[in-house]
């Protein structure tokens, strides 16, 4: 392949993987508000199946839990999965902002997508600056 015909699948790797950072960038300062969170117990108490996908096999919990102050809170989880990740009648530990317990989550839950989506913007970055880096000392 010559430089020219590598330069653009260059970029394009470049710009996907800083995507994918700039997406785990988000997701790590929406975790944020959690360092200062109320850990509990909780019960799944069912599996929902995803909506965009009719006949999908990929499920989510839903959960229930009890605050720190006796009120009854029922969340669905954020991420999908297949198999489903948890059983009906499970005990998940679950953190929640003291103020806001309807924003609920279960504990490290996001921290699995944080990591897939770290891993592939290092990944298409690093192969995006080293195309780019070849096609540069290519037409050199």
């Amino acid at each position: 392949m010559d430089s020219s015909s590598v330069l653009p699948i260059a970029i394009f790797l470049l710009l996907m993987g800083l995507m994918f950072l700039a997406g785990a960038g988000f997701l790590f300062f929406q975790s944020r508000p959690f360092q200062q969170n109320i850990e509990c117990m909780g019960t799944v108490i069912g599996l929902k199946s995803d909506p965009d996908e009719p006949g999908s096999h990929l499920y989510t919990p839903i959960v229930c839990f009890t605050t720190h102050n006796g009120q009854e809170v029922i969340f669905t989880g954020k991420i999908y999965s297949r198999p489903a990740a948890y059983k009906t009648g499970q005990t998940v530990t679950i953190v929640y902002p003291h103020d806001h317990p309807e924003r609920a989550r279960i504990k490290n839950e996001s921290r699995i997508l944080l990591i897939i989506l770290a891993t592939f913007g290092i990944g298409l970055t690093g192969l995006g600056l080293l195309f780019g880096l070849g096609a540069v000392l290519a037409s050199w």
